[in-house]
């Protein structure tokens, strides 16, 4: 058995943390003994919260937190501490345990901490799930440098979409690089989609939307959208479910210009799937994304979807594209690809079949069976 051992930065449940809690709990007990080890134990992002993920993962799952920052002086000394010593010293302080395989499951510091792992025996594979053009666009050289002596120390790097590899290797070409989808358990998204949300559906067409409400999401450009479809009398329902920062700017924003009837902000949810059967299409608004999970969880519950158009998107919709239905990456190109679908609300109906074939794609067990590859044979190929 294979002792594996996933670093995470701390116990939020954003897209990653939720893509790495499905792999682990499908992952096989018999051949990996699995840890996932948060170098906070809070949240550290003051509108994120923190969640149990003892809770969240099957029994035989092991879950270490290294650092308190609950308490402020903790906090505080671990910072100066990983700002100013050697991070091998701080590894060899932090990790008693030696594993197989270390994976750094997200980018920033969980990469760089395990780069600095002392096992000098563990494989080690770094996970990224972002647009790296979006990273590195106006980084310096010496960024650049320092960046690739950390990708330097992994044997592979997995990018989530062949848009994330792709980008990862305009700069580090040298670095191994492949891809793993994400993946979704199309089964139990199904199942709890089944769930009572005591609301009832709108005779309007209704559209839905799910993400941590920040600047990258593109919410403030979707509403500007769907205000002037509202000015020119056309009636629709949107559902936004998720919190963040940018919350209470958009409250505003709907109040201000009358939309409280037309646009329902419903918060985090813990199982935003029971809105879906109320819903005619999910709404992507993102100015981009590494991967979309969200969509992919839309398109299993036969949900179809609307979307700006970046790299990944295509990866996820080529064979359900109508060539509508993914608009210029824009106020103006959400504007256009809702007015159609309001317009011509059978055009939505007929994606629906195209969508629940193409989320069979991105399955759980495709995803695990290539991980389960990757860990126990070192298949790069």
């Amino acid at each position: 058995m294979k002792k594996v051992a996933f670093y995470i930065e701390s116990m939020i449940l954003g897209g990653a943390e939720r893509v790495l809690l499905e792999a682990v709990n499908h992952l096989d007990p018999s051949l990996f003994d699995v840890t996932i080890i948060s170098i906070f134990k809070e949240s550290v992002y003051p509108t994120v919260n923190t969640y149990d993920f003892a809770s969240l993962v099957n029994r035989n799952i092991h879950i270490i937190t290294l650092i308190d920052n609950s308490n402020p002086f903790l906090y505080k000394m671990f910072n100066r501490l990983y700002a100013n010593t050697n991070k091998s010293i701080l590894y060899s302080m932090l990790i008693r345990e030696k594993y197989d395989i270390e994976v750094a499951f997200y980018e920033g510091m969980p990469t760089e901490f395990v780069a600095n792992s002392t096992n000098n025996n563990s494989d080690k594979y770094a996970w990224l799930h972002t647009d790296n053009s979006r990273l590195y666009e106006n980084a310096t050289e010496k960024f650049l440098e320092n960046a690739h002596e950390i990708y330097k120390k992994y044997d592979c790097v997995i990018g989530v979409s062949e848009n994330t590899k792709d980008s990862f290797l305009r700069y580090f070409p040298d670095i191994p690089c492949m891809t793993i989808y994400n993946g979704v358990d199309l089964s139990e998204i199904r199942e709890k989609a089944k769930e009572d949300c005591n609301m009832q559906r709108s005779r309007k067409t209704t559209f839905v939307t799910v993400g941590r409400i920040v600047p990258v999401k593109g919410y403030d450009r979707l509403l500007k959208a769907f205000n002037r479809l509202a000015e020119e009398g056309l009636e629709f329902s949107l559902l936004i479910i998720g919190d963040g920062s940018e919350k209470e700017t958009l409250e505003k924003y709907i109040l201000n210009n009358r939309l409280e009837g037309m646009v329902m902000m419903l918060g985090k949810q813990d199982n935003p799937y029971k809105y879906f059967k109320l819903c005619d299409a999910y709404v992507c608004s993102s100015l981009f994304e590494g991967f979309g999970l969200a969509v992919i969880e839309a398109m299993s519950c036969g949900v179809p979807v609307l979307s700006t158009d970046f790299p990944s998107i295509r990866e996820i919709m080529n064979e359900n594209d109508g060539g509508w239905n993914i608009g210029e990456n824009s106020e103006e190109g959400l504007y256009h690809i809702i007015k159609e679908a309001l317009i011509n609300p059978q055009k939505l109906k007929e994606l629906i079949p195209l969508s629940l074939q193409q989320s069979k794609r991105f399955d759980i067990r495709k995803q695990i069976q290539s991980i389960q590859e990757l860990f126990l044979d070192g298949d790069l190929s």
